[in-house]
């Protein structure tokens, strides 16, 4: 028996495995760049809408309103606006609120429904938001926020407003070390200081 044929085929299968291992390991890899990929554009398109309409709570063409926001809890926020700056001064009433509504088209049973709504207009944004939580401030800078739902009272003393989103993958990634697999997680923190609320008026 030739020693060193047999050696040659060790080697040789040694070599085939390890290449195996490494393309399980870049493919796994890919895959989770792709996704981490695909939350990222999601959140910046939530967090691109979330940014136009915030900074114009209370904001009117001719002059500030005098009651910006209507209703406001930790899942929900209604405020008035004349978010698209018409010229005529209409004010529209603007709604965002996380529901508790599944997502029937992923996997993932975390990402709820999240909606924007402009007077009648209801737009349901399905991208694996599995948080959407507002906070409220009385001051800038405060740690501690207003208790919700917002009273009558504290909605008028309202100077910031925090926002937190969550995003996650709409299956789980496996990998060598989690079997299992886990979902791929997006966060975005932000607050808020509108100008047209009343105590940040100059």
């Amino acid at each position: 028996m030739n020693i060193g044929l047999i050696t040659s085929f060790i080697i040789s299968g040694i070599l085939i495995l390890m290449l195996g291992f490494m393309n399980i390991g870049v493919s796994q890899n890919s895959t989770e760049v792709v996704l981490s990929q695909f939350r990222q554009s999601q959140k910046y398109d939530v967090q691109e809408l979330v940014t136009f309409d915030l900074p114009k709570i209370g904001y009117d063409f001719n002059l500030s309103i005098d009651t910006a926001i209507v209703y406001g809890d930790d899942k929900k926020l209604v405020f008035y606006s004349n978010v698209d700056n018409s010229s005529d001064g209409s004010i529209e009433t603007i709604s965002w609120e996380f529901t508790s509504t599944g997502i029937n088209e992923t996997v993932n049973p975390n990402d709820k429904v999240l909606t924007r709504t402009v007077d009648s207009e209801l737009t349901e944004i399905k991208t694996g938001v599995t948080l959407f939580e507002f906070a409220y401030y009385d001051s800038l800078g405060s740690t501690t926020s207003l208790a919700t739902p917002l009273s009558n009272d504290d909605r008028a003393k309202v100077v910031q407003i925090g926002v937190t989103l969550k995003i996650e993958s709409d299956e789980k990634v496996k990998t060598r070390t989690d079997k299992e697999g886990s979902y791929l997680i997006t966060m975005w923190n932000k607050r808020f200081s509108p100008r047209n609320l009343k105590n940040n008026l100059n």
